[in-house]
């Protein structure tokens, strides 16, 4: 089982090459000046800075360099080792596809409205993405079927007259690589300008053709930005 100092060292080696990832370091960069370049451009390392900067004065405290070897002087407690961990692997973990639910629910366009309802009911959702020949065809949401419902109009219609009406929803689709920190980036955006929360759709490939293999709205925000923090 490692020791403490090389599970630090490791985590600590580890937070070191994803900041000169995020960088994109062509050359050495010491680890504070990454820490500062990269707190402006990551929402882990932003949250965390104040930790990694006291990590970086205890590297520098566990070891000692002589002769090209390695001497360990100090250990770290087993909190400093798991919650450097915890940061090393937020930053690895980096996906968005990791953030979202999964599996995506979403019927299709020749559904009756009212089974659609029940769907979601069932499902305990309030935006349903709706596909069909092509693919994507648009979301639709509770209130959506509310207002169908309040001019008197019949639930056996299918959901692709409600498309049809046009999504007041704003969808991104976005592939499967893409990191948290460009989804967090659109809700910043959104919210900036007073514009309706994004739903974000990832897919294989970020085409509109391919069904979603994971969804991120705005009730996910809160857990996202807890486990970020």
């Amino acid at each position: 089982m490692s020791s403490n100092a090389e599970r630090f060292l490791s985590a600590y080696a580890g937070i070191e090459k994803e900041m000169n990832r995020i960088n994109g370091s062509v050359k050495y960069v010491g680890f504070a000046e990454l820490l500062s370049i990269c707190s402006k451009k990551n929402a882990v390392i932003r949250s965390n800075y104040e930790e990694l900067r006291q990590f970086n004065t205890l590297r520098n405290a566990i070891v000692h360099q002589r002769d090209n070897q390695q001497e360990i002087m100090a250990v770290p407690t087993d909190t400093v080792v798991e919650t450097i961990e915890m940061i090393e692997e937020l930053l690895v973990r980096r996906s968005a596809l990791n953030y979202s639910q999964y599996p995506v629910h979403h019927v299709n366009d020749r559904m009756p409205i009212s089974d659609a309802f029940d769907y979601m009911k069932d499902h305990r959702i309030a935006k349903l993405p709706i596909y069909g020949k092509g693919g994507f065809r648009g979301v639709i949401t509770m209130t959506e079927i509310a207002e169908w419902y309040r001019l008197g109009r019949s639930g056996e219609d299918p959901v692709e007259k409600l498309t049809a009406i046009g999504t007041r929803e704003e969808v991104y689709f976005m592939p499967k690589e893409t990191e948290i920190q460009q989804v967090l980036d659109i809700f910043a955006d959104n919210l900036m300008k007073k514009k309706t929360s994004p739903l974000i759709l990832i897919t294989e490939t970020g085409s509109k053709k391919e069904t979603p293999v994971g969804i991120i709205s705005i009730y996910d925000m809160a857990k996202i930005l807890e486990t970020l923090i």
